[in-house]
């Protein structure tokens, strides 16, 4: 019986310590983004007259960039945040505007953009 107890004990010091790791390393996030990834992937594909000719790279969260092979095999940068919310680079200053603060900075940098912008009240 006090194998079974300390057994017990240790399974879940055990667990709470994987629990632990989880919390502070970032697989949640990491997890949010593969799953943003995959969803914004198919956000894409649901807006072009051939979605199968559509070849995807450098996807992290809701950005990436595709490939449209049919019409003129460039990569194209996008930002997918749902089916009727998918902007491909235009090559005009707003989508730049839109794909840094969205797409290149990471947390902390845009956090501190957002602070710099914001207007105290």
């Amino acid at each position: 019986m006090k194998l079974l107890i300390k057994l017990l004990v240790a399974l879940i010091v055990l667990f709470l310590g994987l629990i632990i790791q989880i919390q502070f390393s970032g697989a949640p996030n990491l997890l949010i983004k593969v799953v943003q990834s995959y969803q914004s992937e198919g956000y894409v594909k649901s807006t072009l007259l051939q979605p199968s000719s559509a070849v995807f790279r450098n996807k992290e969260g809701i950005c990436g960039e595709v490939m449209i092979s049919n019409i003129n095999d460039e990569y194209l940068r996008y930002i997918a945040t749902g089916k009727d919310a998918v902007l491909i680079d235009d090559h005009s200053a707003s989508f730049e505007d839109l794909w840094q603060m969205t797409c290149a900075l990471n947390d902390n940098e845009r956090e501190s953009v957002v602070q710099k912008l914001s207007v105290p009240v």
